[in-house]
């Protein structure tokens, strides 16, 4: 057994290999290909106010993603202040921005709430999850509203045609699936899945978790008011992805920047590379052509505006992020919360 464990430890992390290659590789091609001094230039002249602008907008997408949270908590009757939950996500998001893992924030959040309420770690470790759920669902629901409009343009190219696709594919199963996990009938089930369930180890703490998902179906008031919030969220940020566009110049009406950074969201936020990065500028690259925001053609602004728009997104994340690890540099001073269940 301890040659096991020893053997499990020292183990090859193929897929953070992978993702370094990916982002490494994707980087390289655009270090060696773009004209780096332009893009910079467009960084530096890019209208301040607008800059300023999304700035703010994406602080205000951390405080409507923390109200969220404190909804999806509230169904499980854990009360915590929203101030604290604020502070929670930021610190998530700095590990996320410096942790080559694609959830190292995520397991943060999950230690640090568990701190807060020790007496209810499996919902508490639930409601991360949840939250992720909703973000999701939302993220679907909004580029389905959105992207009937646009699928005349997203149709000329075969990749963002099958991500079209993917997109309404993706947004119908969960659907299913969420029904299912909710309202389906447990106590129907033959007797033999029954004897089964007797027989698997840590039965309680799964029933536990089973029982506080099933919570988000009896709550359906609360349930759709943070399935709601999430959809403003992912509307927040998109103005915010659309102010940048604004600041350098790009003449961009407000849907189709929601279509363009809904499929750039929902593609950085698979494992393919480290935080996105590659992934994102490829994908900028391709819907601006696609928008005929840039191209070859004479006249037409060149692939460093999309790459200029990639680096001043990012930046808004990276701003936050260190405004997290000036929060976690201070939070091990933070109390376990008063009554936090009821």
């Amino acid at each position: 057994m301890p040659d096991m464990v020893e053997k499990k430890r020292t183990g090859i992390n193929w897929g953070l290999i992978i993702r370094l290659a990916v982002t490494f590789g994707i980087l390289g091609y655009l270090i060696f290909t773009q004209d780096w001094i332009k893009i910079l230039g467009l960084v530096r002249t890019a209208d301040k106010w607008a800059l300023a602008t999304a700035l703010a907008i994406s602080g205000g997408t951390l405080c409507l993603l923390s109200l969220r949270w404190w909804i999806i908590l509230l169904i499980q009757k854990i009360h915590l202040p929203l101030s604290r939950l604020i502070g929670l996500n930021l610190i998530g998001q700095f590990f996320s921005a410096f942790l080559p893992g694609s959830t190292g924030g995520d397991v943060v959040r999950v230690y640090y709430l568990i701190r807060q309420v020790p007496e209810r770690k499996a919902l508490a470790t639930l409601s991360i999850v949840v939250d992720r759920i909703f973000g999701l669902v939302a993220l679907l629901l909004v580029t389905a509203i959105a992207l009937p409009s646009q699928l005349a343009i997203l149709d000329r190219d075969p990749h963002t045609r099958q991500i079209a696709f993917s997109l309404y594919l993706i947004l119908a199963l969960g659907g299913i699936i969420g029904l299912l996990a909710l309202y389906a009938p447990i106590h129907l089930l033959p007797p033999v899945f029954h004897r089964l369930w007797l027989r698997i180890p840590g039965r309680s703490l799964i029933t536990e978790i089973f029982h506080g998902g099933r919570a988000y179906g009896r709550s359906i008031p609360l349930s759709l008011g943070a399935l709601s919030l999430g959809c403003v969220v992912h509307l927040v940020n998109f103005s915010a992805s659309w102010f940048i566009m604004r600041a350098l110049g790009l003449e961009v009406d407000f849907f189709s920047a929601v279509i363009m950074m809904a499929i750039i969201i929902t593609a950085i936020s698979l494992p393919i590379s480290i935080s996105g990065f590659g992934v994102r500028e490829g994908l900028f690259i391709l819907l601006f052509t696609l928008y005929g925001l840039i191209g070859d053609k004479p006249g037409m602004r060149g692939s460093e505006y999309a790459i200029a728009t990639s680096l001043l997104y990012y930046s808004l994340y990276f701003f936050w992020s260190l405004v997290g690890g000036l929060v976690y540099l201070g939070w091990s001073h933070q109390r376990k919360a008063d009554p936090a269940v009821s």
